[in-house]
């Protein structure tokens, strides 16, 4: 049992075990304030929200991180799926600022059920509420389609640099058409396994190489509807600012594409045949 005399040597110890309901000196909270400032990069989930009960300067520096990066994975009772159709609900309800927060998500391999559908106007929101989007991973979803872009306006993303769309279901040269036009300073674009089926192919490529002029890296790794028609489009439009380029298992290429990206694409850096 701990006697009244050990607190004094607990105190001693650490001060901030024990504060008797006193503010913590000045110089101490600067101190923790700055060295939460250095870790919450490395927090996620309920670890986040319990740190954001402990002042007000915690809690407003949790809530820029988990917005600007909002993570669907952290669930106890409910799925992946339940929780992004959680946050796209809420945004029309947050501040015009919280929704300016986010700058990253991650929406890779979120799977519809029997049960639950995405949202269908989940897009449309994320143009609306989320005007600061920059980086945007759909890899391995199969909820993105054409229907997903009704009436997609020009630049609607004016702020997006970084859009993977590998290994989807239901992209097509149709889709990637309409929305090129919305991402005008995209820089990086994953199109990785689209397959036969799926398009995006040439038209779809030369849309974001032709409407995107600070796109500079390009991955399309093992999809065979790409050829040397939609090669020769990049090298065209892409001229020199495409430096990055991946076309591992594109069998459909050959010495007329390769020509083309010699001739136009003079400041290239990486270009993977493998």
């Amino acid at each position: 049992m701990t006697t009244a005399s050990n607190w004094a040597d607990i105190k001693r110890f650490d001060p901030l075990i024990f504060t008797d309901g006193a503010p913590l000196p000045t110089k101490t909270t600067e101190a923790l304030n700055k060295a939460f400032g250095s870790i919450v990069e490395h927090l996620h989930g309920a670890t986040l929200a319990q740190c954001a009960l402990v002042s007000r300067h915690f809690n407003n520096v949790c809530n820029k991180r988990m917005w600007r990066a909002p993570s669907f994975r952290d669930g106890y009772l409910y799925g992946a799926l339940h929780l992004f159709n959680r946050f796209i609900d809420l945004l029309p309800h947050v501040r015009p600022q919280v929704g300016q927060l986010v700058t990253q998500l991650n929406l890779s391999e979120i799977e519809e059920s029997l049960y639950e559908n995405v949202r269908p106007h989940f897009f449309e929101y994320l143009i609306r509420y989320t005007p600061n989007l920059q980086i945007l991973n759909l890899s391995k979803t199969s909820f993105f389609s054409t229907s997903s872009l009704s009436n997609i306006p020009r630049n609607a993303l004016p702020h997006l640099r970084a859009l993977d769309l590998s290994f989807c279901d239901h992209i097509s040269d149709e889709l990637l058409v309409a929305l090129a036009p919305a991402l005008p300073r995209l820089q990086y674009l994953r199109l990785d396994s689209l397959g036969t089926g799926a398009g995006g192919g040439e038209r779809g490529l030369a849309a974001f190489a032709d409407v995107c002029d600070e796109l500079s890296s390009v991955s399309v790794r093992y999809n065979s509807t790409i050829t040397d028609g939609s090669l020769t489009a990049l090298a065209k439009f892409g001229k020199i600012r495409v430096k990055e380029v991946d076309l591992t298992g594109c069998d459909n290429v050959n010495d007329i594409g390769m020509a083309a990206m010699a001739r136009f694409n003079i400041n290239i850096q990486y270009l993977s045949l493998a």
